[in-house]
């Protein structure tokens, strides 16, 4: 097939050569877009569907050429309509779907090691609802906490030397502290308080 490409040169305006297409999804509409003005700018060079064809052939270059030439070689052949050519060249070459863009991978699709993860409801609920912040304690600020000992860990029962010593020296005979007795003993369990002093 033999064409002729028409001269850019028009009355003293030079055009710019239009850079080959390849099939890169991202290039086609700057390709398109060159390709429609040399139509507008020549009109007469381009006024039967085959010049336009052949035109537009002839600045394909890598995957797109190998493709006009399949389309060539085939049964059905170039069609002689330019917008059903035009239709067939966009299916193939216009859809950016594609190109593979992994920023919009990353972004919208979740990354997964197992290929039917669900988890349950109650456990997705879980996952995307956890507070950002976790109090350290429940305590009001400057107020220490108080553990005793006694109430924690109770004590077996006093000996008899200790008992005594505790008695002569006016101490409580639960906590060992003076000036209260078992009745007034705050550390001693309510239960205990009932029971006299021996």
């Amino acid at each position: 097939m033999s064409t002729t490409v028409p001269s850019t040169d028009i009355k003293g305006i030079k055009l710019p050569a239009i850079e080959k297409f390849g099939g890169a999804p991202g290039k086609y509409s700057v390709f398109m877009a060159a390709i429609k003005r040399q139509f507008w700018v020549i009109p007469e060079a381009f006024s039967t569907f085959h010049a336009k064809i052949a035109f537009l052939s002839v600045h394909l270059t890598d995957s797109t050429a190998l493709w006009f030439s399949d389309l060539m070689d085939s049964e059905e052949g170039v069609p002689t309509n330019y917008a059903k050519f035009l239709y067939s060249f966009q299916n193939h070459f216009a859809d950016s779907s594609y190109q593979y863009r992994p920023s919009n991978r990353n972004g919208n699709y979740p990354q997964q090691t197992s290929i039917h993860y669900n988890p349950p409801p109650a456990s997705r609920n879980h996952e995307t609802n956890i507070p950002s912040y976790y109090p350290d304690t429940n305590l009001q600020p400057g107020a220490p906490m108080e553990i005793y000992a006694v109430q924690i860990r109770p004590r077996g029962p006093l000996s008899f030397e200790e008992k005594n010593r505790r008695m002569q020296n006016g101490l409580c005979l639960y906590c060992g502290s003076e000036g209260h007795i078992v009745k007034e003993c705050r550390i001693c369990p309510h239960a205990l308080k009932a029971k006299p002093q021996k």
